[in-house]
């Protein structure tokens, strides 16, 4: 078994319990669903990052307290290419070898999706993501003020350049991570009302100077409209010794 797989049967056992979500999503309704491990199964998010998106409630967010942002990284910062705006989250640029060039960046991360037996396959409807994988490097998670972030992004533009470039960047090395993210009680006319979304990392910045967590937990529930309307939001970011 690769590295990539233990790490996804380490999730799939530990991750199970605490999503219990995943088992009652669509409980009666909402017919057969599928679990696919990624890598493997499934690419993963066509992203980079999880930099102000939620793939699952399609809805934007930077994960933030009051002073601090976490940009945790799906893919090693390396590989983001020069000319993608990290802005635009996903990157569906065409690629003959990969069928989009973010496929071509080696994730960091393992778990699975839940996708739905039936209907459109266009998204997961829950997914666990986790790390350090064995043999590859830790979770980049990029910790930044959130002023300075807001400021970089005026112009609707930011590149991996810009972003390396703000003053307050401190750069953290994940030996512990885990996203959960899905979405909930699905009605009899095939609509999701509710989703949930938590990201818990920690380990030491890159210098070595300190140690750093983030925890970061929303929930909410969907509009008439399919705007998520959030109603429970727990944002920590801390730095230690």
């Amino acid at each position: 078994m690769n590295a990539f797989g233990a790490t996804a049967n380490r999730l799939l056992a530990s991750a199970l319990a605490g999503a219990a979500l995943f088992t009652l999503i669509g409980a009666g309704s909402a017919g057969a669903q599928v679990m696919r491990r990624v890598p493997g199964e499934a690419p993963g998010i066509p992203a980079y990052a999880q930099f102000g998106f939620d793939p699952i409630a399609g809805a934007k967010f930077i994960l933030h307290d009051e002073q601090w942002a976490a940009i945790p990284f799906y893919r090693g910062p390396d590989c983001v290419p020069e000319d993608f705006n990290l802005v635009d989250v996903l990157d569906f640029t065409p690629d003959p070898d990969y069928g989009l060039r973010v496929f071509g960046c080696p994730l960091t991360v393992a778990g699975f999706e839940i996708w739905p037996a039936h209907g459109p396959d266009t998204q997961p409807i829950s997914s666990v993501l986790g790390g350090p994988v064995q043999g590859y490097p830790f979770v980049a998670v990029y910790l930044v003020r959130y002023d300075e972030l807001l400021a970089a992004m005026d112009d609707g533009v930011l590149t991996i350049a810009e972003l390396d470039a703000l003053p307050s960047l401190r750069i953290g090395h994940a030996t512990f991570f885990q996203e959960v993210n899905g979405l909930g009680h699905l009605t009899e006319d095939g609509q999701y009302t509710s989703y949930h979304y938590e990201l818990r990392a920690g380990g030491a910045l890159e210098d070595a100077s300190h140690t750093f967590s983030v925890h970061f937990t929303t929930g909410g529930r969907f509009g008439k409209s399919g705007k998520a309307i959030p109603n429970l939001v727990r944002a920590e970011i801390r730095f230690g010794r």
